[in-house]
């Protein structure tokens, strides 16, 4: 499967090339174009050609809130309390801190520096082979093709480390824009299985 980012150096995080815009400001830059770049670069794992994708900062808990504080967000999304989005930003943070290789990162518009979203990879059902992708993003930014770049650029960074084999995802069974995203970015669809008592509609993509 040919992806249109620059896949990482498998098994090390830590020299992620960015296959666009490079970084030409000088490290010791901290105001100004250059450090507005910095600042949102920091912590990246991938970049696409409208996205910055990087790990969230402990400041924008309450724009991680408020993504899923939409009801046209929430509809397909498992139905949480503000206090259990609260816990599990938090936890990220603190995985993300003790060197956590999949996580939960910041969406980044690269044009205004807004966080438009949340992307993710998830050790799936315990299986250390294979992981589940998904993502949430702002109403604004829906049907512009955001959710397939992302979702793109998350299996690319999978693709990174040689021990995963498989890459899932599910949505509910009326969430057709979502099922369109996954089917563009090269998973299929195996049926539907049953996960917390509700019924969603399973996708896999096999990398080995």
């Amino acid at each position: 499967m040919t992806l249109p980012y620059t896949l990482p150096v498998r098994g090390n995080r830590t020299s992620l090339p960015f296959s666009n815009t490079p970084n030409t400001c000088g490290l010791e830059s901290s105001d100004g174009i250059c450090g507005f770049f910095l600042s949102l670069t920091m912590h990246s794992i991938a970049e696409t050609p409208r996205l910055i994708i990087r790990q969230f900062h402990p400041e924008e808990e309450e724009a991680y809130l408020e993504l899923f504080s939409d009801q046209l967000v929430k509809e397909h999304l498992p139905v949480r309390t503000d206090e259990e989005h609260r816990k599990i930003f938090r936890d990220t943070i603190n995985e993300d801190a003790d060197g956590a290789v999949f996580s939960k990162w910041a969406v980044i518009h690269k044009t205004d520096g807004d966080l438009i979203g949340m992307g993710l990879l998830r050790i799936y059902n315990g299986e250390p082979d294979k992981l589940e992708t998904g993502y949430a993003l702002h109403v604004k930014y829906w049907g512009q093709g955001i959710a397939t770049e992302l979702t793109h650029a998350l299996i690319a960074y999978a693709m990174g480390y040689p021990e995963i084999t498989t890459i899932v995802a599910v949505t509910t069974p009326t969430n057709i824009a979502s099922q369109i995203v996954l089917e563009k970015a090269g998973l299929i669809k195996q049926g539907n299985i049953v996960r917390n008592n509700e019924e969603l509609s399973f996708y896999k993509m096999d990398l080995a």
